[in-house]
């Protein structure tokens, strides 16, 4: 995931509440990209947010590893305009995304 460093300020108020370590639950808008290698390990897609709508819930790590009961199991596709995402943050992710978001 890569967020652009133009965020507006709904946005970046979302985005100041995810734990710095853990899962989010949110809707955000973007484009997502495969065909290529992305990321440092190489991950096959990426998805590159302009907008951050909505969070749902957030999560601090677990030291289990067990998932909180509202994280989506079994999804279904959908046609959404948006893209409804859990995301597991490590710290460095959320450091480098916010140094690059210059926070």
């Amino acid at each position: 995931m890569e967020i652009t460093p133009d965020l507006d300020d709904k946005s970046l108020r979302l985005f100041r509440r995810f734990p710095k370590e853990g899962l989010v639950l949110a809707t955000f808008v973007g484009t997502f990209e495969t065909g290529n290698t992305y990321g440092t390990f190489g991950e096959t897609s990426k998805l590159t947010v302009d907008r951050i709508e909505k969070v749902e819930h957030t999560a601090p790590s677990s030291p289990k590893r067990e998932d909180p009961a509202w994280v989506p199991r079994n999804c279904e596709s959908s046609n959404a305009a948006g893209f409804f995402a859990i995301i597991r943050i490590l710290g460095l992710s959320k450091s480098t995304l916010e140094s690059n978001l210059g926070g």
